[in-house]
């Protein structure tokens, strides 16, 4: 749950990525929100039992967070602009794809359903939250 709330602080590094390298302007509301949001996120650090986040699982989080703010930059940049919005999202899911084969590949280990049926969870999750949320972001932009 913890790691699924710190993702959500792509907004904060598309914003500082428009800021450093696009020369966006930064207003006050938006230095605001940024610290409002990293005030929140230090929250989460620390458990109410003592017991603090894995460095690993938050710097795995941050990874994706700057790589999905990234994507939104790209997507927003003149050169894919013109690109169809199916297509952008075949190549990010071809490239998830090839990232997730090499893993399998290096040894993690992979459970396949056993029965014909349960096969339609696992096709669910990646079609509904992330092939839609995908396209639509895609489109949105």
């Amino acid at each position: 749950g913890i790691a699924s709330t710190l993702l959500f602080v792509y907004p904060i590094m598309v914003a500082l990525i428009m800021a450093a390298f696009f020369r966006e302007k930064v207003t006050m509301l938006t230095v605001l929100c940024i610290l409002m949001a990293l005030g929140g996120i230090g929250l989460l650090f620390k458990g109410g039992d003592g017991s603090t986040l894995s460095l690993t699982g938050a710097l795995l989080v941050m990874t994706s967070a700057l790589s999905y703010a990234i994507y939104i930059v790209a997507v927003n940049r003149p050169v894919l602009k013109e690109v169809a919005t199916l297509k952008i999202t075949f190549y990010i899911f071809l490239f998830g794809l090839s990232l997730f084969l090499v893993r399998v590949y290096f040894g993690a280990s992979l459970i396949l359903p056993e029965k014909w049926y349960l096969w339609f969870t696992p096709f669910a999750l990646a079609f509904f939250p992330t092939t839609i949320s995908f396209l639509f972001t895609t489109a949105a932009i």
